[in-house]
């Protein structure tokens, strides 16, 4: 019996280095958007405003299942320093589908740059977190594994 305790916590702790590897990987993966030249809007000759079109996101609907590859694409428009807080609002709201777990713990928040910040921390602490990934994962494998 002592065995099997064993080689379980084993397993565990092998999916778990095989969950946050993967974790690793997905911060590091490099988002490139789809080649879509800027449009310029001219004001003056040396006032040049580049408009992006914004990027295709995979809609996340609050299922753990889909954070890690929703957040790696989403990642890239957090991090983005050109553009707004609001503007990021407004893509994250754009982001998760309607109605869904997701949408309904930020809906209440007035879409602005406090509130953005906000929202994505109330994402990340609900669905990010390391811990909760792993054992979603462990007890996704396990199931696999046991039927």
């Amino acid at each position: 019996q002592y065995l099997g305790i064993g080689e379980y916590e084993l397993t565990f702790v092998t999916l778990q280095e095989q969950v946050l590897a993967k974790l690793d990987s997905f911060d590091k993966t490099d988002y490139r958007p789809r080649d879509v030249p800027p449009t310029c809007s001219h004001s003056h000759e040396t006032d040049v405003t580049l408009k992006r079109k914004r990027p295709e996101i995979k809609k996340f609907d609050g299922n753990l299942r889909g954070w890690i590859a929703f957040w790696a694409q989403f990642k890239k428009i957090d991090e983005d320093r050109k553009l707004e807080d609001e503007d990021k609002f407004a893509f994250l709201l754009d982001s998760l589908t309607p109605g869904s777990a997701a949408m309904k713990l930020i809906e209440g928040f007035p879409p602005s740059r406090e509130n953005y910040a906000k929202a994505v921390g109330i994402l990340k602490s609900r669905y990010g977190k390391d811990e909760f990934l792993i054992e979603f994962y462990v007890r996704e494998l396990l199931s696999l594994v046991l039927n």
